[in-house]
């Protein structure tokens, strides 16, 4: 018998003697791997050399799959692969797994077990080079299977609870925030259990490492329920310690003890009992309040800055690209820097040229520091000089001068920003040093050929796609593992789609974007671009919590990502986390004041809180930026909410005259009219709307204004649900239909496919 462990550390035994030698060489534990979690435990010949060797052609991966398949064989035994036609598979009675060990004990409710069987993430630190689908498999698995773990131990965590076991279900809430330190809605829980036990120092300690925790790497304060907890902790007298009870006879204990169990107390003489709970008393109020004391406020000052657009000073305008990509460069390592709020590249080059003074830009963009700079390249060496200012006096802080040969410039910008932050007394940890001195590429002429991409992509035209996309290949020419450069692409790609600019349809748009985004993250997992652009990516394909964790991946790596953040919040109302939504659209609209996609995130968001100031403000912000047509149809929902008439068909006849290929505005014009009382008028432009449906959510909405629920309901059946923004529940146009029985069951159905339920 042969145990195949995957948590943690992957590992073949034989009756529990560790194997070594062949078998465990990492392909064939991979194919043991891909075999016993596939269903079936079979997968097709072409299917694994896809995963294990991806970069071999036909006739080499059917070899290299024969000989490991062979290897397999003779060290376990001809039963322990089987071919089944064009199928391998493994043989459950020979090789078993913990992987499903742990499976059958979830199915029967068996969560003790479950978390006993849990050694740590799946296939932990295992690898394989050049084999990119495979380490997405691993990642999609490796989720999966934590999700599992981590119910489990709520489960127990619950039980406890519901047993009276307090000091027990704090541990079991204990083990489980181990596993999500940053995730607030587990702090919550373990502080009002540790609460709930009578360890008030203890929910205290874990709030203020849980918001230090979120500020280092997000530079995000506390959810509301944490701080209004802390603050009831602090203030409210300490409440007699609960006495555990005994479970009632149905009542079940759960067989295994959390990783720390609580020692059980001992008898004590009654004098020393009562020292002893004395000095505990005054520890817990001494501990208590120095957490008190390092607990952020609200008022904890915040550095900022905004890198203002290098001035080429080049005698070649051509070298414009140079001098932008320099900015962006400094931007975009500044932003990794926690506890530094830096403005995003959009809202940057929004002043490129201005000659507003530098105390109304800094008011503008609410920060107090301003880095501005020059380029000038002569002779293949380039001189660059930058100075940092504090905008509230207009004082210098610190000025600098550099001077490269034109090949060796790329390492400017590091220095650049790690003098900026010690200008501004920012505590730089190890990720972040690392950060800062990250390199794409070692090949200077690569380098130079994606910031001319980055700088084309930039004009946002079809042009200027068209020819990043050529200098971005041309990069990985030369240097076919630079990260940043099929990072880039996934951006074109996506742009591309959003704006129109080239004849592809939605699925070769994703097809595209997936693979450069899937390409950049095999090539360095540090890459924040990459990140965001799978997540976008998973968005697609409906895997909610791939694309959630892909943007907390790319916000741990630079917390001033705004299109990160802005993309997020989508995301999170869909699944239902609404004001974590709102947060997330409002920082990014902090950061990145002047993009418009931004802009217009944060719109929606107020919309749907029913915020409508709020939305109308972003809209008409969006509007001053770009003349957007959804932002028009947007505004035109708002004022509608508003009981504004003219204005809602004004806006969304504006939206209609600037995309008059856009259905869904069409059906949306309908609504607005339908609200006004104009029931001709959005009949008829309902037929126009329903000719070419992009949409059915909005020809829904259109008949719930001329309120025809069993029409709206049909067409809300037949409306596509890949993007999280059009989260039925939050949308005000529905409320009619709330009270209907049907409403709550299509709302249902929408949770299973995104994974909520």
């Amino acid at each position: 018998m042969f145990q195949l462990e995957l948590f943690g550390v992957p590992s073949l035994k034989r009756d529990g003697v560790l194997l070594t030698g062949r078998a465990t060489q990492r392909h064939r534990l991979a194919l043991l791997a891909l075999l016993s979690l596939a269903p079936g435990r079979r997968m097709s010949r072409d299917k694994l050399i896809a995963y294990l060797w991806p970069d071999s052609d036909s006739e080499r991966g059917r070899n290299l799959l024969k000989v490991s398949t062979y290897v397999l064989r003779s060290e376990l035994g001809e039963a322990a692969l089987l071919s089944a036609g064009d199928d391998v598979r493994v043989d459950p009675d020979t090789v078993r797994t913990d992987v499903a060990e742990f499976e059958a004990a979830l199915e029967a409710s068996d969560h003790a077990r479950a978390v006993a069987l849990y050694g740590g993430p799946f296939l932990d630190g295992f690898f394989l080079t050049g084999a990119p689908e495979f380490e997405h498999w691993v990642d999609r698995e490796r989720e999966r299977l934590a999700a599992g773990y981590r119910k489990a131990v709520e489960s127990l965590a619950d039980a406890a609870e519901k047993a009276g076991d307090l000091p027990r279900a704090a541990e079991w809430w204990k083990t489980r925030a181990a596993h999500d330190l940053y995730d607030s809605r587990v702090a919550l829980r373990l502080m009002q259990a540790l609460e709930a036990s009578g360890n008030r120092a203890g929910a205290l300690q874990h709030a203020a490492i849980h918001q230090r925790l979120l500020q280092d790497e997000f530079g995000m304060g506390p959810t509301p329920e944490i701080a209004a907890l802390v603050e009831r902790l602090r203030n409210e007298p300490v409440r007699d310690l609960p006495v555990p009870r005994e479970p009632g006879p149905s009542v079940q204990r759960e067989a295994v003890a959390p990783a720390a169990p609580v020692p059980a107390a001992l008898p004590a003489e009654p004098r020393r009992s009562r020292l002893v709970a004395a000095v505990a008393i005054l520890a817990v109020l001494a501990f208590a309040g120095a957490v008190w004391a390092v607990w952020p406020r609200a008022d904890d000052p915040q550095r900022s800055i905004v890198v203002l657009p290098f001035v080429n000073l080049s005698a070649d305008q051509d070298n414009e690209y140079f001098s932008d990509g320099l900015t962006e460069e400094i931007i975009a390592r500044l932003a990794a820097v926690p506890g530094l709020k830096v403005i995003s590249r959009t809202s940057a080059m929004h002043y490129k040229g201005s000659t507003k003074p530098l105390p109304a830009i800094a008011s503008e963009l609410k920060v107090d520091h301003i880095l501005e700079g020059s380029v000038r390249e002569s002779d293949g060496r380039v001189r660059i000089s930058a100075q940092l200012i504090d905008a509230r006096d207009d004082t210098h802080l610190w000025a600098q001068s550099y001077e490269y040969g034109l090949h060796d410039s790329f390492r400017v910008q590091e220095d650049i920003a790690r003098e900026v932050a010690g200008a501004l007394e920012v505590r730089l940890g190890e990720r972040t040093r690392r950060a800062l001195a990250r390199q794409g590429t070692l090949d200077p002429e690569a380098y130079q050929l994606y910031r001319r991409g980055r700088y084309l992509w930039n004009t946002r035209t079809r042009e200027g796609h068209e020819r990043a996309i050529e200098y971005y290949q041309r990069a990985l020419e030369r240097d076919s593992a630079f990260a940043d450069a099929y990072a880039g692409l996934a951006d074109v790609y996506l742009t591309a789609y959003q704006l129109n600019l080239f004849d592809t349809g939605e699925e070769e748009s994703y097809s595209r974007l997936k693979w450069a985004a899937e390409r950049a993250l095999a090539l360095d997992e540090e890459s924040a671009d990459a990140h965001t652009s799978f997540a976008i990516a998973l968005m697609w394909q409906k895997n909610w919590p791939g694309a959630a964790r892909e943007y907390t991946r790319a916000i741990v790596l630079n917390p001033g990502h705004a299109i990160a953040r802005s993309w997020y919040s989508l995301l999170l109302r869909g699944m239902g986390r609404s004001e974590e939504a709102l947060r997330q659209s409002r920082l990014a609209s902090e950061l990145d004041p002047f993009a418009v996609i931004v802009s217009y995130n944060y719109a929606w968001q107020c919309y749907a809180m029913r915020d409508y100031d709020c939305a109308i403000e972003q809209y008409l912000r969006s509007l001053e930026i770009i003349p957007y047509p959804s932002s028009y149809r947007g505004l035109g929902l708002t004022y509608a909410q508003k009981s504004m008439p003219e204005e809602s068909i004004r806006m969304l006849l504006e939206a209609v005259e600037r995309a008059p290929r856009r259905p869904d505005f069409l059906a949306d014009l309908a609504y607005v009219q339908a609200l006004a009382g104009r029931m001709e008028d959005a009949r008829a432009s309902l037929r126009i709307a329903k000719d070419q449906p992009l949409e059915a959510f909005n020809i829904a909405r259109a008949h719930v204004a001329l309120d025809e629920p069993d029409s709206a309901f049909a067409w809300l059946e037949r409306a596509s649900w890949r993007w999280p923004n059009r989260a039925m529940r939050d949308d005000p146009a529905l409320d009619a239909l709330r009270s209907d029985p049907r409403f709550a069951r299509l709302s249902a159905r929408i949770e299973r496919e995104m994974g909520m339920r």
